[in-house]
């Protein structure tokens, strides 16, 4: 009867034993998904940022935990980034186009110039028109600079603009 209590007791310790590493088993599934879901949760949210349909949509902030946290400073820094892209190309279009104006008036003056050697006055003009177009040239550049920087960087140093010298800088660009 000892002996029987013996296996009784050991067959129990067995059963208690084997319950004890299944519901161990079982509570550190229920853990570590509990755990390991708000990655999975931001590494769907990363991979969904590449599929967004609205670039410039601003990311919803709930702030409820560090995943959130992390998610919206990820999605906020993608945006910046791609609309730093998009000032680039526009600035790259912007610089082809405007420094390739100015560059096609001095070369004509200059054509002009080398073509009419007798008459001085005509001579002049053409040569006015040639230090007006590189002036014209390197306000581009500097603007050009000036819209290269971090829009935040820039001071509000504004300056009036005499539309009468738009307008008369116009016409001489085309004559």
């Amino acid at each position: 009867s000892v002996e029987m209590f013996e296996k009784s007791l050991i067959f129990s310790l067995m059963i208690i034993t084997t319950g004890i590493c299944f519901i161990s088993v079982i509570l550190g599934l229920v853990f570590s998904n509990h755990i390991i879901k708000p990655v999975i949760r931001l590494a769907n949210s990363v991979n969904n940022m590449e599929k967004a349909a609205s670039l410039t949509a601003q990311p919803v902030f709930d702030g409820k935990d560090e995943i959130e946290i992390l998610t919206y400073t990820i999605e906020s820094f993608r945006l910046r980034v791609h609309e730093l892209l998009g000032r680039e190309k526009d600035f790259s279009s912007d610089v082809s186009h405007e420094l390739r104006t100015p560059l096609m008036g001095i070369q004509a003056a200059a054509e002009n110039l080398l073509l009419n050697n007798d008459d001085k006055n005509r001579n002049q003009v053409l040569a006015k028109r040639i230090e007006r177009r590189c002036s014209q040239m390197s306000l581009l550049i500097d603007s050009m600079l000036a819209m290269a920087k971090d829009p935040d960087s820039l001071e509000n140093d504004f300056d009036n603009i005499k539309l009468l010298e738009v307008i008369n800088d116009q016409i001489d660009s085309v004559s």
